[in-house]
C-alpha cells in the first residue's frame, strides 16, 4: 500500500506536492492498520476543471510503470512517456514513493528528464527500525554508470550491468524485479495486482462496443466473478435479475470507409424483470452507465481478490450519483478484513464525499493558474469529520472550485 508520495516538474505540477495517505487512527473499514501505522485504502481528489486531478493519478500511475515495466515495455531509445510541467521543461522532475510490503516499508526515489533516468535509490525500513537503509543507488552521467549496493543486494555481473547499461530510459527496480533479484526482500512487486483507466496521455477511453465484447468474454472466462458481479447490480436497483450467457446473436464492427468488417463477436444478455415476466437484453442496448458500471466492476473484483492499487479517473463517468456511491459503499464492506487494498478515484461529484472523512479527501487546485496545487481537508482548519462535506465544498468554503462568474455576452 501507497503511504505517501512526493512529485516536481510532472505535467501540471510544477512545484513539489506531497500526496500522503497516511491517518492517524482506525477511523472504520477504509483505513488500514499496517506495522507503520494507518493507511487510507479509500481517497477520492475533487478540484475544478484542469485543476490537475487526472495529472495527480497521473503521477501514480505513471511512477508504477517506471517502476515496474519500464525496462521490458521500453526500446533503448525511446523517450520516457511523461511529460515535465511547460514551464520547466529543462528541469528535472522528481519522484519518491513509500510503500510497504510483506511488512516492510520501502522508499523508491527518482531523478529524471525525457530521455535519461538521471539517479535512483531504493531503501527499507523494517519493522523495529528508526530508519531507513539503503539497499541500491544507482547515478547516470556522461554514458557512465555508478552503481553503489549494500548488505541487501549483492552487485549486478558484468552481463547483467550491460544488459540494464543499455537502456538509459528504464529504472534499475524494474530490472530487479524482472530478473527477480529483490525476492528476498519480499518484492516481485510494488502492488499484487493493479488497475488504470489513465495512460500518459490521458483517460483510456474505450469505446462502448468495444467495452460489450471485452464484459462478455471475461465474464465467459471468469464465471467465479457473476454471483458477485449480479449482487452488485441487484443493489443499483435497475431491474436486473440474472446474467445470460447465452448468446443473442453476433454483433459486428465495419470499417467505416471499405465496410470490412474487422470485429465480429458473441455477447452475454442481461435478463431483466421477475420469474412472472422477464427479457433479456444484449449488453450493447443496455445503457452507457450499466455496461460503464459492469467495466468497472472487473477490477475492483480483481483487487479485492488478489490485492492492490485501483485507479480511477472520473469515477462517476455515465453513472448516477447514487449508484456510484452504493458502489463504492459495496467496495469499503468488502475491503473490511483486507489491508492489501486501495482505491485512488478522482470526482467532480461533491455527493461521494460525504461517506469518506477529512484525510481521505483531496482537493486540487491551480495557483495563479499554473501550478496544481495539492492539499488534503484536513490541511484546511477547522474542518470535522460530522460535517457536510458536499455542502460545504459547493459553499466554497474548502477552496479548489470554480472561481468567479460565468457570463455569456
Amino acid at each position: 500500500m501507497i503511504h505517501n508520495m512526493k512529485v516536481e516538474n510532472l505535467y501540471s505540477i510544477g512545484q513539489e506536492q506531497e500526496f500522503d495517505f497516511t491517518c492517524t487512527k482506525m477511523i472504520d473499514n477504509s483505513v488500514a492498520e499496517t506495522k507503520f501505522g494507518y493507511i487510507n485504502k479509500i481517497n477520492c481528489i475533487i478540484g475544478n476543471n484542469g485543476a490537475g486531478k487526472t495529472n495527480f493519478l497521473k503521477a501514480v500511475t505513471f511512477f508504477r510503470w517506471l517502476a515496474e515495466e519500464s525496462f521490458y515495455k521500453s526500446k533503448g531509445d525511446e523517450l520516457i512517456p511523461f511529460e515535465p510541467h511547460y514551464l520547466n521543461s529543462k528541469k528535472l522532475t522528481t519522484m519518491q514513493m513509500t510503500f510497504d510490503k510483506n511488512d516492510k516499508l520501502f522508499k523508491l526515489e527518482f531523478e529524471l528528464n525525457k530521455k535519461y533516468i538521471l539517479s535512483e535509490k531504493l531503501s527499507i525500513k523494517k519493522n523495529g527500525d528508526a530508519k531507513f537503509k539503503k539497499v541500491y543507488s544507482v547515478s547516470r552521467k556522461d554514458n557512465k554508470l555508478l552503481t553503489l549496493y549494500s548488505e541487501y543486494l549483492k552487485p549486478l555481473n558484468k552481463n547483467e550491468r550491460e544488459r540494464f547499461k543499455s537502456k538509459n530510459n528504464c529504472s534499475l527496480f524494474s530490472y530487479l524485479i524482472m530478473t527477480g533479484a529483490l525476492t528476498h526482500l519480499g518484492l516481485n512487486s510494488i502492488f499484487t495486482s493493479f488497475y488504470s483507466n489513465l495512460s500518459e496521455a490521458g483517460m483510456v477511453d474505450i469505446p462502448i462496443l468495444y467495452d460489450c465484447f471485452r464484459i462478455s468474454e471475461m465474464l465467459k472466462e471468469t464465471k467465479k466473478y457473476k454471483d458477485v458481479i449480479l449482487k452488485t447490480l441487484k443493489t443499483f436497483d435497475i431491474g436486473i435479475s440474472d446474467i445470460s450467457e447465452n448468446s443473442n446473436g453476433q454483433f459486428v464492427v465495419h470499417d467505416a470507409k471499405t465496410d470490412k468488417v474487422i470485429m465480429d463477436k458473441e455477447v452475454i444478455s442481461l435478463v431483466h424483470g421477475t420469474d412472472k415476466q422477464k427479457f433479456e437484453v444484449p449488453l450493447p442496448f443496455e445503457s452507457s452507465g450499466t455496461i460503464r458500471s459492469l467495466s468497472l466492476l472487473f477490477p475492483i473484483i480483481d483487487v479485492l481478490n488478489n490485492g492492490g492499487l485501483l485507479v480511477v479517473d472520473e469515477i462517476e463517468k455515465s453513472k448516477h450519483p447514487i449508484i456510484i456511491k452504493k458502489l463504492i459503499s459495496s467496495f469499503e464492506y468488502l475491503i473490511k478484513d483486507n489491508n492489501d487494498v486501495q482505491i485512488i478515484f478522482s470526482t467532480h461529484q461533491p455527493l461521494l464525499l460525504d461517506n469518506r472523512n477529512k484525510s481521505q479527501i483531496f482537493l486540487a487546485e491551480k495557483t495563479d493558474y499554473i501550478n496544481t496545487e495539492i492539499y488534503r481537508l484536513d490541511d484546511v482548519e477547522g474542518v470535522r469529520n460530522d460535517e457536510n462535506f458536499a455542502m460545504k465544498y459547493l459553499s466554497g468554503r474548502y477552496g479548489a472550485t470554480p472561481r468567479g462568474e460565468v457570463k455569456i455576452d
